[in-house]
């Protein structure tokens, strides 16, 4: 063609070149606009809330529509083709290659921190190629609520689990096709299992036939809203053996139809073991009854026999038969005492009265009245009886009255004085006085003896009061030792409450002597305590009527302060202090002497 028009040679072939690069370029926005079609198709079937396509290499965005622009706050960047970077890119690929199934991923759950705020997405994607290059086509549904919402069910779902673990009742729920739905470990425990593993699995895969029955439901009891309950042994994997109460209580669904049963077991062990205890107590009472009827007619001679002493007396107060032992603490014989009134019998007003009401609480108040009485024999000796008054009833006669049932324990009572004895022995060795309540001998020795090492370390004073209570045992001789008792106690207080500091000890030195112990306390601090103290007792003005001193007791007061020295004891402090007494003695009592440091090492 060429060689026939030369002339149009030139222009033909251009005009040939123009025509392919045109069709190239046509075939090239072709295949752009199908590719384009093929993301629009793909992105009308899953109608989601974003979408891109996400390079297979780098997790670089290559195409995205408005929806995923807006999710990346890119809202200055038109929809479509494109290569941006994200921060969460290279984590969603890595997610995405993890859970490819050959090449689609449906069903991705993930979190996304989007302006400070955190999204939930579910991801949907499949692998291909765009553009020549391998990407993946991911479409996000925004689940943020669903899956809080689900979140939330979990955590109530554990909440549950948890506390129904914490009960001690075996609970379970089964569906209609005998399945584990739920349980708690004590019922597990049962089976030998974690409740974790059983649920799902059938009844019949962790009961034996047997057991499982007992969890089996009729035609006719599923169609029942009615509790249901069982009681049965059960051997339990542990070699155990017990007794259970089985409870099933349908569930209903709104329609009020049965979709399964919950069931609660409790152990009756214990209750069964008991009620079998008690129904054989009862059988052994009856055969005791029968003995007793047989023997009634014994219990005559078994009371003659008797050596403790047993009585009657009649709701008047007469008595109408009693033992020998008996008869013998009231000096009269079986036959003397009977007819006698209770008061004909007694010594003084008081022990009538004190049977009165011993009486009065067993007839009228029905009560079990326990006393115990010191009687002098014939013979003169002592002898304690533990008497028990109880109420009889007699159903021939209708007579009411009172029985004594009485018991030597004179042995017991010795032994109770030999412990009462060393229990003062022990007192006696304890660190507080079981009179007063203050520190004993002991404790302040002990004391004095570390009280007098530190200040001879530290170098510095150490005061001491000796006190004792004037003409005490004028006192006690007039208003007797109980009285006397209760004087030391209010001493001790008043001797407490002179000293005012938490550190300074308060201490029974022995009989009426009494101590003060002043740490750190110069000799002025020590007079002014004894000031003090005289002063609380003029005014407690606590009777004295056989004092020479005053008409209310008094105390005299030895006082001695000492910086301890490395060749000096406490007990010189003791010393001063008892000799400083004596002179507050010898110049007229109720008063205080004192010594200074130089007048320490005079002779007494």
């Amino acid at each position: 063609m060429f060689a026939i028009l030369p002339e149009y040679g030139s222009t033909l072939l251009f005009a040939t070149v123009a025509a392919l690069v045109c069709i190239n370029g046509i075939a090239a926005y072709l295949c752009k606009m199908k590719q384009q079609r093929s993301i629009e198709r793909h992105n009308r079937s899953m109608n989601p809330l974003a979408q891109a396509v996400l390079s297979n290499v780098d997790g670089h965005c290559l195409y995205a529509n408005r929806q995923f622009l807006r999710l990346l706050d890119r809202r200055d960047i038109r929809s479509g083709e494109l290569k941006i970077e994200f921060p969460w890119g290279e984590a969603l690929l890595e997610a995405l290659q993890k859970k490819r199934e050959k090449r689609h991923v449906d069903g991705l759950v993930f979190p996304v921190t989007l302006n400070q705020n955190t999204y939930v997405f579910k991801i949907e994607g499949y692998s291909g190629h765009y553009r020549h290059q391998p990407v993946w086509y991911v479409s996000f549904s925004d689940i943020t609520e669903l899956y809080s919402h689900q979140q939330g069910q979990t955590q109530q779902l554990q909440a549950f689990q948890s506390s129904t673990d914490a009960l001690h009742t075996p609970i379970c729920r089964l569906d209609l096709n005998e399945r584990i739905l739920f349980c708690n470990q004590a019922w597990a425990d049962f089976i030998g299992l974690k409740a974790a593993d059983l649920q799902g699995k059938a009844i019949s895969d962790v009961l034996s036939v047997a057991e499982g029955s007992k969890y089996r439901v009729s035609d006719a009891e599923e169609s029942s809203d009615e509790q249901r309950q069982l009681q049965f042994w059960v051997h339990f994997p542990d070699g155990s053996r017990r007794y259970l109460e089985h409870t099933i209580n349908p569930v209903l669904n709104e329609k009020k139809e049965a979709i399964g049963h919950f069931h609660t077991t409790h152990d009756l062990t214990r209750w069964y073991q008991l009620n079998t205890e008690l129904e054989q107590e009862v059988a052994q009472s009856k055969a005791t009854e029968l003995q007793l009827s047989r023997q009634n007619s014994l219990i005559r001679t078994v009371l003659s026999a008797a050596i403790d002493p047993i009585g009657f007396i009649n709701e008047q107060g007469y008595f109408i038969g009693g033992n020998e032992p008996f008869a013998a603490m009231f000096h009269c014989s079986t036959d003397e005492i009977r007819g006698k009134h209770f008061s004909e019998l007694c010594e003084t007003q008081e022990q009538i009265q004190s049977y009165q009401k011993q009486h009065q609480s067993v007839l009228e108040n029905g009560e079990t009245v326990r006393v115990e009485e010191l009687v002098y024999l014939d013979d003169d000796q002592p002898v304690w009886y533990e008497v028990i008054k109880s109420a009889f009833f007699d159903e021939q006669t209708q007579e009411r009255g009172i029985v004594y049932i009485t018991r030597d324990v004179t042995e017991r009572k010795q032994t109770e004085q030999q412990l009462a004895d060393a229990i003062m022995q022990l007192q006696e060795l304890s660190y507080v006085d079981s009179l007063t309540q203050v520190a004993n001998r002991r404790s302040f020795d002990e004391r004095l003896r570390s009280m007098w090492d530190l200040h001879r370390r530290d170098g510095k004073e150490l005061s001491l009061l000796l006190i004792d209570i004037d003409c005490f045992k004028q006192y006690n001789d007039h208003y007797g030792h109980q009285q006397g008792d209760e004087a030391l106690r209010a001493c001790a207080k008043l001797i407490s409450q002179s000293s005012k500091r938490g550190s300074d000890i308060v201490a029974r030195y022995g009989g009426e002597e009494f101590a003060i112990l002043l740490p750190n306390t110069s000799s002025d601090g020590a007079e002014q305590i004894a000031v003090n103290l005289l002063e609380q007792f003029k005014l407690a003005k606590i009777e004295h009527a056989t004092s020479f001193v005053s008409e209310y007791l008094s105390v005299s007061v030895g006082l001695a302060t000492m910086m301890p020295e490395v060749e000096q004891d406490y007990g010189d402090l003791v010393g001063a202090a008892d000799r400083c007494l004596y002179q507050a003695k010898h110049n007229g009592r109720a008063r205080y002497a004192l010594a200074a440091n130089v007048e320490l090492q005079l002779p007494f």
